[in-house]
């Protein structure tokens, strides 16, 4: 199941990324999980949050430019080589994973389940393939969740 991350283009200087977060938190729209990438004049803050479309009303009234994409959330055991064993799948089919980055655990009976062993990490995954991709990590046992 894939869900919606947001991109943001940020100006690359200090207090933008907090700028954008701002906005959503005002919005009183949760991030779920957060990103930033630069290059020297721009960055680009990745989100994943609770009301996408309420994200994109509020940032665009601020002039600041925001992009959707399909990207899928997959429950992983926090231990060490987790990462390794869930990207192993995509690997074999080759499935170019474009970027990823870790969510906070959600905590809650109908998201990642955490159980008596400690929370399982919540991780965001972007391709192109996102439909190869989801059945890769269905069909290796991986849990798709909506964060």
């Amino acid at each position: 199941m894939a869900i919606t991350q947001l991109t943001v283009v940020i100006q690359n200087s200090p207090g933008k990324a907090a700028d954008a977060l701002s906005v959503l938190a005002r919005a009183k729209v949760n991030v779920r999980a957060a990103s930033v990438v630069e290059n020297s004049d721009l960055g680009l803050l990745r989100l994943v949050a609770d009301n996408p479309a309420r994200a994109v009303k509020e940032l665009k009234k601020k002039g600041l430019p925001v992009s959707s994409t399909p990207v899928l959330a997959v429950v992983v055991k926090d231990r060490p080589g987790a990462l390794a064993r869930m990207l192993a799948p995509l690997k074999a089919r080759k499935i170019n994973v474009e970027y990823l980055y870790a969510s906070t655990c959600a905590c809650g009976e109908d998201a990642c389940g955490c159980g008596p062993e400690g929370c399982d990490s919540v991780i965001i995954v972007g391709t192109r393939a996102v439909a190869a991709a989801e059945a890769a990590l269905k069909a290796a046992k991986y849990r798709l969740i909506k964060p």
